[in-house]
């Protein structure tokens, strides 16, 4: 469903109701698609750069947590992304897209934390975002990053609400146009 959703978005059609599991979730087709396009719709060479990038995003992201944590830590999280990630691979299911934004997202967000640099947490909040809406998973992470992130930018106070409210401001945003906006512009209406 994924693969043909993706060939009817290169066709310059909307993802009808037949195409289930890609209507359902249109990131991942419209990823497919652009990985497509720059493989020539080659099928086999868009599967291995899903896997390269899920194997780059899981090395980068676990090189982060040995840096700050030592490597056993960082050993045990990529063993559990591997173990989760085994089954996916070579199939094209939105799980792969799903972690290596997650991964993405997790450096972004650890890097701009150890910086204190809000703008590039506020991208990687957006990166974050993509990678559970292209698997939908657990939204509610995101208030409690909002408060995290309002936390972090303190500085002399108890609680910064400036940060708190931009984190906010572009969880809402994010997830208005990754799962409202986007959805309207590939998918068949009332699909």
């Amino acid at each position: 469903y994924y693969y043909n959703g993706a060939r009817l978005i290169l066709d310059g059609r909307l993802l009808p109701g037949y195409s289930v599991q890609a209507a359902g979730r249109p990131l991942f087709p419209g990823f497919l698609a652009s990985l497509l396009i720059l493989t020539g719709k080659n099928l086999q060479a868009s599967i291995a750069i899903l896997v390269a990038l899920l194997g780059l995003t899981s090395y980068l992201s676990a090189q982060k947590l040995r840096s700050s944590f030592g490597i056993f830590p960082a050993a045990l999280y990529i063993t559990l992304s591997f173990l989760y990630a085994q089954s996916q691979i070579g199939f094209l299911h939105t799980e792969i897209l799903g972690l290596i934004l997650g991964n993405l997202g997790l450096l972004l967000i650890w890097q701009a934390a150890e910086q204190k640099n809000l703008p590039k947490l506020l991208f990687a909040i957006f990166i974050l975002m993509l990678g559970v809406s292209a698997r939908a998973g657990a939204f509610f992470i995101f208030p409690m990053l909002a408060l995290w992130v309002g936390w972090i930018f303190r500085e002399e106070k108890h609680f910064s609400w400036r940060s708190f409210g931009l984190a906010l401001f572009v969880i809402t945003i994010s997830y208005i146009s990754v799962n409202t906006l986007y959805a309207r512009l590939t998918v068949e209406p009332g699909n």
